[in-house]
């Protein structure tokens, strides 16, 4: 099991553990990807409090080689994300945060499959 995250893990292991505080106690993130029929690829949790940012490298890692096209949420617009998307020859459909000074465009068309990730966070839930 490796941990990510800066410095030595608090009170027991929570973070190797993928706890996190926030008002409700402990939670814990699950991130997914999935394919272009909404089949789960890969899983990696993170604290409750973490951004979405810190799960983003194990999971594209994973299948990077394998996928023409990412598509993702606001919470995934950082330039560093874009950058690593963009050596791996991967095409980014990522819609720009509100506060970007420059705006990247994105395929709206193509962004419409990503509710396929929604709909697997969907099944599991049920």
């Amino acid at each position: 099991m490796a941990a990510f995250g800066n410095g030595p893990p608090k009170k027991g292991a929570q973070e190797a553990e993928a706890l996190g505080r926030s008002h409700g106690g402990f939670t814990t993130k699950l991130q997914a990807r999935c394919d272009g029929r909404g089949r789960p690829l890969g899983f990696v949790l993170t604290p409750g409090q973490a951004h979405d940012i810190q799960g983003f490298g194990p999971l594209f890692r994973m299948i990077a080689d394998r996928i023409e096209t990412l598509l993702a949420d606001k919470g995934y617009d950082s330039d560093a994300i874009r950058e690593e998307i963009a050596k791996a020859g991967v095409e980014a459909v990522i819609p720009a945060k509100s506060n970007r000074r420059a705006p990247t465009p994105h395929d709206r068309e193509k962004y419409r499959w990503r509710n396929l990730v929604e709909r697997l966070f969907n099944k599991l839930k049920n």
